[in-house]
Parts: C-alpha cells; structure tokens; sequence
C-alpha cells in the first residue's frame, strides 16, 4: 500500500511564502504519523507485566479497579515480605489504561520474562492463574 498525497493548486497568488506552505503540510504529516504510532502502541499482544506490592490490601484494591479494562491469567507471589502480581494477556487490550490503574497502586517490576522464573525458583506462588478474581470476589 503506497502512502502519499496529492496537492492540486489550481492559483497561486503572489502573497503567498511556498516555504513557510511546505514546512506546514510537512509538519501536518508529521504529527499524523505520530499520532498514528500512538494509537497503534497502545495495543499490546501478548503482555506480560509484572508488579510490586506492599500489602495484599493494596492488590485486592487494584482487584476491584482494573476489573474489565484487562482480560487474561493473573498470578500472585509473595517474596520476602512483597507482593507480586504477574498479568498475563489472553486478548489484546489498552495497555496505557491498565498501566495507569497498575501505577497508582503499585510498581512496575522491569525486565518481567527474567523476573518471572526468578519469581518461580524463589517466591511463593500464593493464586494462580486467576488472582484479580479471586481477591475481587473474597476481599
């Protein structure tokens, strides 16, 4: 698929500065590629994320929050005395959305592939595979 434009000017009138025209639809074009890219980041298969906690309250909290905006396995650690929520994507979804609800009750866990085996040699797996449920409907 080609992209591109096609400008007809039919009458130029004599007032007119072609640089400052050109610079203006380059800059348009520009910002709709932009805004193109963005749109297309925010959706993210499959993802796998991975939060800290202090308290289990903290997570039931987020529980009650994220409720429809993520579809997929969740899994819960504890080691040494933090929490851990693994979210694991079974559908696409708006990942801003839901690193937005993640951020404000804990904090994000980077390199989440290693830190996942390492959570799985050495924490304890408290809920698995459907942790949001769970603490939604018991806590």
């Amino acid at each position: 698929m080609r992209k591109g434009f096609i400008i007809t000017i039919t009458k130029i009138d004599e007032d007119v500065d072609l640089d400052y025209l050109s610079k203006l639809l380059k800059n348009k074009l520009l910002k709709n590629d932009l805004n193109i890219r963005k749109r297309t980041r925010k959706i993210i298969y499959p993802a796998r994320i991975i939060y800290s906690f202090n308290s289990l309250e903290e997570v039931s909290d987020l529980a009650k929050v994220i409720d429809t905006k993520f579809t997929g396995e969740s899994y819960l650690y504890k080691l040494r005395n933090t929490f851990y929520l693994l979210l694991k994507s079974i559908r696409p979804f708006n990942y801003n959305k839901v690193e937005m609800l993640l951020n404000e009750y804990g904090n994000k866990i980077n390199n989440s592939t290693f830190f996942e085996g390492y959570l799985n040699e050495y924490g304890d797996l408290m809920i698995e595979k459907n942790t949001l449920e769970v603490l939604k409907t018991y806590f």
